[in-house]
C-alpha cells in the first residue's frame, strides 16, 4: 500500500530517500518480525527502546520507517524515514490516509464496557462465511493495536475492529482514523473510572464511536437501559437490540439449560456458548450479516464455528468438576452477569467462587466491591467465596464470615483442601490479578 499526501501526516523531520511516496505491505513494531517491504515503527517503551533496532529492521527489508529520534538511523539509509515526537498521532494519521483511499473496505468498529471481544469473535465467525474477513487479535484493541490490525489486513473485504478505552478521547481518535461503516456499542457500565472519572464521561467516551463516525450507515447499541435511550435521542440512525420488545431488534429466549436457543427475526438460532448474555453478543452479528446479504443458513453455520478468545468464559470439565475460567478481566456488570448465569445453571450444585479485584474503579472502587459481595450473598446460595486482592481486602472487617486473601499462593493452598467438596468453580478477576495461575494449579490438582 502506498501512503499518499504524506505531508498531511504529523511528523517533525524527513530523513532518507523520498524520491517516491512511502509504500509497504505489512506493519511491525517488533524488529524481529520485520519482513521485506514492511513498515517498522520504532517506539521507546517502558522496557525496550525499539529505536535501537532500526538498523536491524532496515537490513531485514523494511521499506518505510517511523522513528522517535535520529540517533539510531544508519547514515546512508535509502528508504523514507519519518521522525516524530508523537508516534501514535503519526500512525493514526497514516491510518486515516490509507483508509481514505480504501473506502470500499467495510470496517465494523466495536466498543463497549463488556462483551466487545466476544461480540467481535462472533461477528468475525459469521461474516467469514461469505467474506474475506479480518479481526482484532488478542488484546490488540489499543491505540497501537488498532493501526496494527488495520494495516495488516488491508487485503480483507471486511475488518472487525475492537476498540478499547482507558482514557477520555481514546475512541474519538480511533474512530476519526478508521471511519467505521458500522459502529457498535455492546453496553455502557462502570469500568476505568479511575481514569474516566464518572459514568457520564464513560458514556461520552464510548459514544464517540457514534459521534465521529460520519460515514456509518448502521449504529447499534445494546438496549434495555437508560444509556441506550439517551444515545438514540442524541444520534441519528441508532438502533437498539435486546430482550425488551421496545428495542428496534428484539429476541425471544427459547431455552438456555444446555445450549442456548433463541428466536430472532422470526428464525431460530442456537449457540454452543456458555451464558445467556452471549445472545446479546451474537445479535449484532446477525443484524450486520443480514444487512450485508448473508443468508440464514450461513449465519447458523458461522454461529456454530465461533471460537471465543482465551480466558473469556472458558468452561472446562474434569473428573466431574466444572471449571469456569473467566480470568481475562472483570467489572461489576460482567461479574453480576456471570453470577446470575451460575444461579440459573447450577442451582443445586455446590459452588466455589474465586474472585479477584476489579481494577481501575478509582474512588468508586470500595462501593462496587462492597455491592458485589452483597449481591452474591443475596442472590447465590449453596456457595463459598474466596476473595483475592487489595480492594476486596478492605472489606475484611465488614464481612468476617468471608475469606479474603492477599496472595495467590495462600489462596490456592486453602482452595486445594476444598476441591473435593465443590462441584462448580468460578474464577474471575481483572487481568492484573493473574488469577489464571491459580486456575492452572487447580486443573493440575484435580
Amino acid at each position: 500500500m502506498r501512503v499518499k499526501k504524506i505531508d498531511s501526516v504529523y511528523y517533525t523531520k524527513k530523513i532518507g530517500n523520498w524520491k517516491q511516496e512511502p509504500s509497504f505491505n505489512s506493519f511491525y513494531f517488533d524488529s524481529r518480525e520485520v519482513k521485506q517491504n514492511s513498515l517498522f515503527v520504532a517506539h521507546k517503551g517502558e522496557t525496550v527502546n525499539a529505536n535501537k533496532f532500526i538498523k536491524d529492521a532496515y537490513v531485514k527489508g523494511a521499506s518505510f520507517i517511523i522513528a522517535e529520534n535520529e540517533e539510531f538511523i544508519p547514515e546512508k539509509i535509502d528508504i523514507p524515514v519519518l521522525i516524530t515526537d508523537d508516534v501514535i498521532r503519526t500512525m493514526q494519521d497514516i491510518v486515516r490516509l490509507i483508509r481514505h483511499d480504501n473506502r470500499e473496505k467495510k470496517i465494523i468498529g466495536i466498543t463497549g464496557t463488556t462483551g466487545k471481544t466476544s461480540t467481535k469473535d462472533i461477528m468475525y465467525s459469521v461474516l467469514s462465511e461469505k467474506f474475506k474477513t479480518g479481526k482484532t487479535e488478542g488484546n490488540m484493541n489499543t491505540e497501537w493495536g488498532v493501526p496494527y490490525t488495520f494495516l495488516n489486513n488491508i487485503d480483507k473485504d471486511i475488518l472487525v475492529i475492537e476498540m478499547g478505552m482507558d482514557h477520555p478521547g481514546d475512541i474519538k481518535k480511533l474512530t476519526e482514523a478508521l471511519q467505521p461503516d458500522i459502529s457498535i456499542i455492546t453496553n455502557i457500565s462502570p469500568v476505568h473510572l479511575k481514569y474516566m472519572g464518572s459514568m457520564d464521561k464513560i458514556y461520552r467516551g464510548k459514544t464517540d464511536v457514534f459521534r465521529y463516525s460520519d460515514n456509518s450507515f448502521l449504529k447499534l447499541i445494546k438496549g434495555d437501559d437508560d444509556y441506550s435511550k439517551r444515545a438514540k435521542k442524541e444520534f441519528a440512525n441508532v438502533k437498539t437490540y435486546g430482550k425488551n420488545e421496545n428495542n428496534d431488534y428484539s429476541f425471544e429466549l427459547i431455552d438456555s439449560k444446555k445450549n442456548i436457543k433463541f428466536e430472532f427475526f422470526g428464525e431460530n438460532y442456537e449457540l454452543n456458548l456458555w451464558g445467556e448474555f452471549n445472545i446479546y453478543n451474537s445479535l449484532p452479528a446477525i443484524i450486520v450479516a443480514k444487512e450485508l446479504g448473508i443468508d440464514y443458513t450461513q449465519i447458523k453455520k458461522g454461529l456454530k464455528k465461533v471460537n471465543i478468545s482465551s480466558n473469556r468464559i472458558n468452561i472446562i470439565e474434569k473428573k466431574g468438576k466444572i471449571i469456569i475460567n473467566d480470568t481475562y478481566n472483570s467489572s461489576p456488570s460482567a461479574l453480576k452477569a456471570v453470577v446470575d448465569e451460575m444461579k440459573k445453571k447450577y442451582e443445586n450444585k455446590k459452588k466455589m467462587l474465586v474472585l479477584g479485584d476489579m481494577l481501575e474503579l478509582g474512588r468508586y472502587s470500595e462501593k462496587y466491591h462492597r455491592e458485589t459481595v452483597e449481591y452474591i450473598e443475596k442472590n447465590l446460595h449453596n456457595k463459598k467465596c474466596l476473595f483475592l486482592g487489595e480492594e476486596f481486602n478492605k472489606l475484611r472487617n465488614e464481612y468476617e464470615s468471608q475469606n479474603f486473601y492477599s496472595s495467590r499462593e495462600k489462596l490456592f493452598n486453602d482452595l486445594k483442601k476444598l476441591l473435593d467438596e465443590y462441584d462448580v468453580f468460578l474464577f474471575k478477576a481483572s487481568r492484573g490479578l493473574k488469577l489464571e495461575i491459580v486456575v492452572n494449579k487447580v486443573l493440575g490438582s484435580i
